[in-house]
């Protein structure tokens, strides 16, 4: 029992120690006219070409500075590119621009220019700023949603490597519909705030998932009476894993093919991990069974365990390499700011596997304890880290 705490200890050391997988954002390629340009004659449109698919968002705005509008009509995305029409006639003066589109990932992407009309003008300054910040609804529903996910996937990947070969049946699957009830109830506050709908591959892979959720869910919630449906809950719980390498940057042209598996590994990864801790926690003390078979499952889940720790250094070492292009990102920026956080928890985290290694020889109560703060923190500094890390723009970008 005390080697299966360690190793519970150190999976949740590890995989805080490797950021999570990010979704990027379609890359700004070129503007027509040219920031702080100043031209001749005034410009019929701003065109604002990206290195992917795009869709309007809101916030695209047009005016003369200190003065109103000029939008000439309504934005309008053309595969690649964005276009916003101006009133035709404008006079000298300066203008600016504010530029919002949709990635296919989701991800709203804002910038600002300024242009001038009249020769011997001095370069403008633009008097619009960016509109869109990652709120704290965005963060939550991408929090709730990776939460369910893992909880829910970990839980059946659990039963399926640790708890059917031990025990001959299905683990209970009340909390498998809980997790999949909260992924299909958070996905679409996913998608509305992303204001990309069905129309993007992020919007798309989100509801999939959540149709399978909720198929899931109903399965498990069936299952809590009649375990005759157990296995088709586990096998939707598991389905949603790759949810989230659909919907990230992965497939983003000019990406490496080799970045979905690595992905892939990552969040299938985590997921065993997390559902193992907390299946340990809150689950298999409700089975009724000796408390024999409790530390048995303890022993094969250090097992998954150990594998999880290697897949997790070893995906998260590749993913610090794709997002950052300098160690000093990880103070400059958003992104790099969010994995130091997390790297703070990796050490509160590491305290409590010291102490939950302390108590092994009083009893599995009090070792329960430590576990449950544990599994408190990974829930709730963690996966808050995630959602924040997966809303903002890596630093490579």
């Amino acid at each position: 029992m005390q080697r299966a705490a360690g190793l519970i200890a150190l999976a949740v050391c590890a995989a805080l120690a490797a950021p999570a997988a990010a979704s990027a954002h379609a890359n700004l390629a070129s503007i027509t006219p040219a920031d702080r340009a100043v031209l001749a004659r005034a410009p019929e449109r701003v065109v604002v070409r990206f290195d992917d698919d795009v869709r309007v968002a809101p916030g695209n705005a047009a005016i003369r500075n200190g003065d109103g509008s000029i939008l000439g009509g309504k934005p309008a995305a053309h595969g690649k590119t964005l276009v916003l029409p101006l009133r035709a006639n404008l006079g000298q003066g300066d203008y600016s621009v504010r530029w919002s589109a949709v990635s296919d990932d989701g991800h709203v992407v804002q910038g600002v220019i300024a242009f001038g009309v009249g020769l011997g003008r001095a370069p403008p300054v633009p008097t619009l700023r960016p509109t869109f910040e990652v709120g704290f609804g965005t963060v939550l529903s991408r929090w709730v949603f990776f939460a369910g996910l893992l909880v829910a996937s970990g839980l059946a990947l659990f039963d399926l490597l640790v708890w059917r070969p031990l025990v001959k049946s299905d683990l209970r699957t009340g909390w498998i519909a809980i997790g999949l009830t909260a992924m299909f109830v958070s996905s679409h506050g996913l998608v509305h705030a992303s204001h990309g709908g069905a129309s993007t591959r992020f919007g798309l892979a989100i509801y999939f998932g959540s149709a399978v959720a909720a198929t899931g869910a109903a399965a498990a919630a069936i299952a809590v009476t009649d375990r005759s449906a157990a296995p088709f809950a586990m096998v939707l719980a598991v389905a949603v894993l790759p949810v989230p390498t659909v919907a990230g940057h992965t497939l983003d042209p000019g990406r490496s093919w080799l970045e979905v598996p690595i992905d892939l590994l990552h969040v299938v990864a985590a997921a065993g991990w997390i559902g193992g801790l907390f299946a340990l926690a809150f689950v298999v003390p409700r089975e009724g069974v000796s408390p024999d078979v409790v530390g048995a499952a303890a022993r094969r889940f250090s097992n998954l365990a150990l594998a999880s720790v290697i897949v997790l250094a070893l995906t998260g070492a590749v993913r610090v390499l794709a997002e950052l292009s300098a160690v000093s990102q990880l103070w400059t920026t958003g992104y790099g700011r969010a994995i130091l956080v997390k790297t703070g928890l990796f050490a509160v985290l590491l305290g409590l596997g010291l102490l939950s290694r302390s108590r092994v020889a009083a009893g599995a109560e009090r070792l329960r304890g430590v576990v449950l703060a544990e599994v408190t923190i990974l829930l709730i500094g963690v996966v808050v880290a995630v959602a924040v890390l997966t809303s903002l723009r890596p630093g490579r970008r």
